[in-house]
């Protein structure tokens, strides 16, 4: 039977939840609003969630994941700062773990989306790889030999912050030209209106390219260009097996990433590029779901991995197992 772990999305705008089976199964899926009132409420919200999710598991669940955005310290489960959520350093593994009983893991959710891709996706066979996750946000995260790079104070591996245009717009983080306010969502959204065409968001303006729309079909060019810059960077910094393209606007498959290798060919014209290494994403659906459980399943495998093995009578080794 296949180990069940609940995976919780905490957003700024909502609290999703799940049953998920280590096997990727994501099964009792509930959404509540994230409430804007303070930490208190949003605490409640969260442990009636979490509480409603435990009353239908089938059997021990063996752990909680938290996926949130923000600053996180993975080692102590400490939620520093975010944007839309009122954390003030709140240890919020230590209260979830206290009010169940049950080992919880927080982590950022671009972190998650990372691992999710080797627990889940399209870096299961990979040691070093690169995930971008393309939204709202654009955000990810980088695994060298097997590690997740987290940074010296847990900020590392800002995918969504590289500087790509000195003279362009000015981000939320204060910089100008950072990848994320020239290529996340909103601004595909913005520039096909700023060409004049209709859009209400990033999905519409896949929709219209997918139908044949010239004007959508640029402005999705125009995006991948930036997201060039920031591929190539990335791969001469790191050297991956693997970069994959993740979130909403990778669901759009060839319609983004045909034109992103077409850019990365005109800014590598005189060094090979591995372009077969460059893909999509195979987990949409229900990636938060997945980015939270794969938090579990990396701190599993990180504690075996650390655990000391036994030495039998025979003198031959016994191999470390996963917690249960």
């Amino acid at each position: 039977m296949k180990a069940t772990l609940l995976a919780v999305d905490l957003g700024g705008s909502k609290i999703a939840g799940a049953l998920v089976t280590s096997g990727g199964e994501v099964r009792h899926v509930r959404t509540v609003p994230t409430p804007r009132s303070g930490l208190e409420p949003l605490m409640d919200q969260l442990m009636a969630l979490i509480e409603e999710l435990l009353a239908h598991a089938e059997g021990a669940v063996r752990g909680i994941g938290l996926a949130v955005p923000g600053i996180v310290e993975a080692d102590t489960g400490t939620a520093v700062v975010a944007a839309n959520l009122p954390w003030q350093r709140t240890p919020l593994a230590g209260i979830v773990s206290r009010r169940t009983g049950v080992q919880t893991i927080v982590g950022n959710d671009a972190d998650g989306a990372t691992l999710a891709e080797r627990w889940f996706g399209a870096a299961t066979a990979c040691r070093t790889y690169i995930c971008m996750t393309i939204g709202t946000g654009i955000g990810g995260g980088v695994v060298i030999d097997g590690k997740l790079l987290r940074g010296a104070h847990g900020s590392g591996a800002e995918i969504g912050h590289m500087i790509v245009d000195t003279s362009g717009p000015r981000c939320r983080c204060g910089s100008p030209g950072c990848l994320e306010v020239l290529a996340a969502g909103p601004a595909i959204a913005a520039r096909m209106r700023a060409l004049g065409g209709t859009a209400v968001n990033a999905k519409s303006v896949i929709d219209a390219a997918r139908s044949g729309d010239p004007l959508a079909e640029r402005v999705l060019s125009d995006t991948a260009a930036y997201l060039a810059i920031a591929v190539v960077n990335l791969w001469r910094l790191f050297e991956p097996e693997l970069l994959v393209l993740g979130g909403g606007v990778a669901a759009a498959g060839d319609l983004i990433l045909q034109p992103l290798l077409g850019h990365i060919e005109r800014l590598t014209p005189t060094r090979a590029f591995p372009y077969e290494a460059v893909r999509c994403s195979t987990i949409h659906q229900e990636s938060s779901f997945l980015a939270a459980a794969s938090l579990v399943l990396e701190a599993e495998a990180e504690a075996a991995a650390t655990r000391p093995t036994t030495i039998a009578a025979s003198a031959a080794p016994v191999s470390s197992r996963r917690l249960t």
